[in-house]
């Protein structure tokens, strides 16, 4: 299914290329698109309102929803297509559900304009890019997660993992990193580059990553796995085994000789 600036929805057959059915006119631009849990029915989302259709007659399905506030600047659909998240460039986002058409929860304002919102979770985190903050939200409540949003820097490039778990960003300051969006914390140090990273993408299974930088080198990288235990604890054994400490915006840091000496022999484990 696709649909884009001409405001019409298409489906298509894969192995020949040939459209399916009748066109959905949404008579507007089309910013997402997606299939219900059954395939029977397709959901269009643009600036003002989202629509179902029938997959098999091409018929609109049910009464449209049309949004509150501004126009919208992005849409995305969850997994199943039960919610829709619509980011405004008032700095708002609001959350629909498609079946009944009501909005869920309370308005999710932002500092900044709404440059991009989808889910995570597999349907149950909101995500809101706005400036250069990630935001988190319950999709079921529509509270703000904790931590709160997520400094990635000036970025050029993000990719979600299929899980939603996983936030990899490409920076301008010629860093990636890969952000663990339950804890709100990176997953270890960034990944220096030659150049501003311009592309990032990761594996479907999030374990691995592909990057690009503006030089045109890649670079294969492999995504640091939850290691048990106190989290606390283990970020004092990582700093006493590297010297490196990370402050909260994920920022690595060098430790002077004379603090990791001291965390070396405190970490150090004691002799029978």
């Amino acid at each position: 299914m696709t649909g884009g600036f001409d405001g019409v929805g298409r489906l298509w057959d894969v192995p020949s290329g040939r459209p399916l059915g009748r066109p959905m006119p949404l008579s507007e631009t089309v910013l997402a698109a997606a299939f219900g849990p059954d395939d029977r029915i397709c959901w269009l989302a643009g600036p003002t309102s989202a629509r179902a259709w029938d997959t098999l007659d091409g018929s609109p399905s049910g009464d449209p929803i049309r949004y509150e506030g501004s126009d919208a600047g992005g849409a995305e659909f969850s997994p199943d297509a039960g919610l829709l998240v619509v980011g405004s460039f008032d700095g708002t986002a609001r959350l629909w559900e498609t079946g009944s058409g009501r909005r869920r929860g309370p308005v999710l304002s932002h500092r900044a304009p709404i440059l991009y919102q989808g889910f995570a979770d597999e349907g149950r985190v909101v995500v809101c890019r706005s400036g250069l903050l990630f935001w988190r939200w319950d999709a079921s409540t529509g509270r703000q997660l904790r931590p709160g949003p997520l400094s990635a820097g000036p970025l050029l490039d993000f990719h979600l993992s299929p899980d939603g778990r996983t936030l990899l960003v490409a920076g301008s300051d010629g860093n990636a990193q890969p952000w663990d969006l339950a804890t709100g914390r990176p997953l270890g140090p960034p990944w220096p580059h030659l150049g501003p990273v311009t592309a990032a993408i990761l594996s479907p299974d999030g374990r691995s990553a592909l990057t690009g930088d503006q030089t045109g080198a890649l670079f294969s990288w492999t995504i640091p796995g939850p290691l048990p235990g106190d989290p606390d604890a283990i970020a004092e054994q990582m700093r006493a085994l590297t010297g490196v400490r990370l402050d909260p915006d994920g920022t690595a840091i060098r430790m002077d000789p004379a603090s990791w000496e001291r965390l070396r022999l405190e970490q150090a484990p004691s002799g029978g």
